[in-house]
């Protein structure tokens, strides 16, 4: 399943007895038009990490899993990264077990 996919799913879920996740509404709620939430659920658009982060903040998904699958990082953990570089060979030590 897409990221898109996935954002669709759990935003119609939750449509099915809340209002505001209908489409429109959710889109506003983003700060996004309704066309532009669209392209991202249909994939047909690239999405920054902080819209997905709010996305899945809304949704109760895992914004850390949610942007791995569209190959991003959450840009707190790209900011501590940076700051601490000696942490990415523990990083790819522990990926590498």
């Amino acid at each position: 399943m897409t990221v898109g996919q996935t954002i669709r799913r759990r935003r119609l879920e939750l449509a099915a007895t809340m209002p505001e996740f209908e489409a429109l509404a959710f889109s506003r709620r983003l700060g996004i038009t309704v066309g532009h939430l669209y392209h991202v659920e249909e994939g047909r658009v690239g999405v920054s990490a902080a819209l997905l982060e709010r996305i899945a903040s809304l949704l109760g998904l895992d914004a850390h899993r949610l942007l791995a699958a569209n190959g991003q990082i959450a840009p707190s953990l790209e900011a501590a990264l940076i700051a601490r570089p000696e942490r990415w060979a523990e990083i790819e030590r522990g990926l590498g077990e």
